[in-house]
């Protein structure tokens, strides 16, 4: 029995080259198997471009609010100035 299994393994094979469908499920895996081993790296390039956008953003309204506080101190000042004199 043993035998009949190795040689109906072989006959699969011989057919899978003619067969095209299989042929093309066959390259499917392999091409899915491909493109798992960049996947780390794609992942990680996500990270770091959301990362940094994220970073920009917080920046962004930090620098805002900062500004926003030096011209009302600003105006603060001229007014307090005004006053006085």
């Amino acid at each position: 029995m043993g035998g009949y299994k190795k040689l109906r393994k072989k006959n699969n094979d011989e057919n899978m080259k003619f067969d095209p469908a299989k042929r093309k499920v066959k390259s499917l895996a392999k091409r899915k198997q491909r493109g798992r081993r960049g996947s780390p790296l794609v992942e990680e390039g996500i990270l770091i471009g959301l990362s940094l956008f994220g970073f920009l953003l917080i920046l962004s309204i930090v620098t805002g609010v900062l500004d926003w506080l030096l011209i009302n101190a600003d105006e603060l000042l001229k007014e307090l100035g005004s006053l006085f004199t």
